[in-house]
């Protein structure tokens, strides 16, 4: 079963947002101990309390470690099939009840830019925008570089089934074999190269999963150091109880420790995407 020592204290960062993501702040979990451990002296008060859960398991109690993650997810409001275009909405799904770790314009405006995709409308918390096979395939965020020495030819698309061919040329000897495994990465096959060209066919739905794939991961990140904590007024109750013996010498309490059952954990608990 578990121990949780957690801090009884506030860390503090000048940074705002650096206070927000990195520091550990009173009532946050910071490691999970096997049921009955016995902490250090370093890992007492001032600066921890320890909280012992019997019912509760070690990779439950871990659980309680994670960090508020800010993410997003999409929807595909439209396609036209013909010209292989779609508009699309991206929105953060991970808020808390007042709307902290919506994603922001800044976040997402030059990530579009290096897709191609044009910006039709931003809200609160959303992104609206076209996003264009063609474009897209002509993109550093296709390639994963910079690629405005290039030359790209549409040799054919095919809206029946989805395949455009498409040659990539003036290309170095040394970015040939690079080309090659990058397109075979994002689904594509490699028909015949050059010197210093490339022809492969990609389907329109293998580029759209790329650019999906790359929004969650280029916009993913940490909002808050943790989403789960204990009120700062039980982490005080915590830190009152001192050394206490029955007549016999046997030891009652222990200076900062306190035993909770499951149900008296997850009571007092908080959840930062309730608030």
């Amino acid at each position: 079963m578990a121990s949780l020592l957690v801090m009884a204290k506030n860390n503090i960062h000048i940074d705002p947002v650096v206070d927000r993501r990195g520091c550990y702040k009173k009532g946050y979990v910071v490691v999970v101990k096997p049921d009955g451990y016995s902490p250090s002296r370093s890992e007492g008060l001032p600066t921890f309390i320890l909280i012992h859960c019997p019912e509760v398991t070690e990779e439950q109690a871990r659980n309680y470690m994670n960090s508020w993650e800010q993410t997003v997810d999409y929807t595909v409001n439209s396609s036209n099939l013909t010209n292989a275009t779609y508009n699309i909405t991206v929105f953060g799904d991970n808020l808390s009840q007042s709307g902290e770790a919506a994603i922001t314009r800044s976040q997402v405006e030059g990530f579009l830019n290096k897709w191609n995709a044009t910006v039709s409308s931003f809200a609160t918390n959303s992104v609206t925008f076209d996003f264009a096979l063609w474009q897209a395939l002509q993109s550093d965020g296709f390639w994963d570089r910079p690629v405005e020495s290039f030359t790209f030819t549409l040799d054919s698309y095919t809206e029946g089934t989805g395949q455009a061919v498409v040659t990539i040329s003036e290309l170095l000897a040394d970015q040939i074999t690079q080309a090659q495994r990058l397109i075979t990465q994002k689904g594509g096959v490699v028909n015949s190269s050059t010197e210093t060209s490339v022809t492969f066919n990609i389907h329109r739905s293998d580029v759209l999963s790329e650019f999906q794939k790359d929004v969650q991961q280029k916009t993913r990140g940490t909002w808050c150091r943790k989403q789960w904590y204990f009120s700062e007024s039980l982490v005080d109750q915590i830190a009152l109880i001192e050394d206490t013996f029955d007549g016999e010498g046997v030891r009652l309490t222990s200076k900062g420790q306190i035993t909770l059952s499951q149900a008296e954990v997850l009571a007092a608990l908080n959840d930062k995407l309730d608030e």
